[in-house]
């Protein structure tokens, strides 16, 4: 295996251990204190969202994107065959999920497009260890 490969499948482990930990951070605070006080959240802000409250986002951002991301996490450093399958589409749903949240209570915080880009750093290094083990070579 390439110190190239090697390099990518490392900083994508990291990325989506990083991710992870801040979803499972923020979405077990969301659980915990569902009127976002634990965050500094107003349900004011949820006015023309689904939610009357962050109980139900906080569940899915502990589950889907903080578990998720734990998950494909050491998929990648494990460097397992569908690695990159997952961290493309782990990338592609953070950007969704911060993509709904800017929709539905706008631009509140500098973490919103900081997690965007991340989001989309995932998919793109997803995307290359998809494409090397699509290849034969192994990430």
């Amino acid at each position: 295996m390439s110190t190239r490969r090697i390099a990518q499948r490392i900083i994508l482990a990291l990325l989506q251990l990083l991710v992870g930990v801040a979803a499972l951070a923020g979405g077990g605070s969301l659980l915990a204190a569902p009127d976002g006080g634990a965050l500094g959240l107003e349900l004011a802000a949820l006015d023309g969202s689904p939610f009357v409250n962050y109980w139900i986002p906080g569940l899915a951002l502990f589950v889907i994107i903080g578990l998720g991301s734990i998950f494909g996490a050491g998929l990648s450093a494990l460097g397992r065959r569908r690695a990159g399958d997952i961290a493309t589409a782990l990338g592609v749903l953070l950007m969704s999920w911060i993509a709904l949240q800017v929709a539905w209570i706008g631009a509140v915080h500098w973490l919103q497009p900081l997690f965007f880009v991340l989001g989309a750093v995932e998919a793109g290094l997803g995307w290359g260890v998809r494409a090397a083990s699509r290849a034969g070579a192994r990430p």
